[in-house]
């Protein structure tokens, strides 16, 4: 396989074997990118949920099944 990637490599232009480079080293930054793990940022949703007073409270639909 290499030698095949290496003689079509090759065979393109020069501006093509630069696209070529350029997405090689796209990959590769992506690929060094999936090893480290994000910090989390907390607080980051506080106010975005709200939970209402009778969160807890028995669904009235549910009322035959208790």
């Amino acid at each position: 396989m290499e030698t095949t990637i290496n003689s079509d490599f090759l065979s393109l232009s020069e501006s093509d074997k630069k696209k070529v480079l350029d997405l090689i080293e796209k990959l590769k930054s992506e690929q060094g990118n999936k090893g480290r793990k994000r910090e989390r940022a907390f607080g980051l949703l506080e106010g975005k949920i709200h939970m209402k007073d009778n969160f807890d409270d028995p669904i009235e639909a549910f009322k035959d099944y208790m």
